[in-house]
């Protein structure tokens, strides 16, 4: 008998909400292979009305255009129905390619879950 090897197996993805909004904590690398299960996550949030959004990128070793474009898409979304994604505690690699790309000026970066209490939302 065979095993089936995990179709992505550097990528972990939890969602979980409430009345903060929800909150989707993901791990290892977002890429070709994996932006579509943070997009379906993301897009799920969406629908179901969650405020803000908020990624905890903390654990994300790698991200590349892919995953820059979810989270654009994503951030585009829901500004025009006047909510917000956060971007959670994202690592020093995940942070140069968000400065690089420009992105930094339109996404809400915050550094931790203990920033985002005392950040009023916008």
């Amino acid at each position: 008998m065979a095993l089936e090897a995990d179709p992505v197996p550097l990528f972990g993805i939890t969602v979980a909400g409430g009345d903060a909004g929800a909150v989707i904590v993901v791990s290892g690398e977002i890429d070709l292979a994996s932006a579509s299960y943070l997009g379906d996550a993301v897009t799920t949030a969406i629908d179901d009305g969650q405020a803000p959004v908020i990624v905890d990128v903390a654990a994300v070793t790698f991200m590349d255009s892919t995953g820059l474009g979810v989270l654009v898409s994503a951030h585009n979304r829901l500004a025009k129905e006047g909510r917000q994604l956060r971007l959670r505690s994202p690592s020093v690699k995940v942070v140069r390619v968000v400065k690089v790309s420009g992105l930094d000026r339109l996404l809400h970066i915050e550094a931790s879950p203990a920033e985002a209490d005392a950040t009023p939302p916008a």
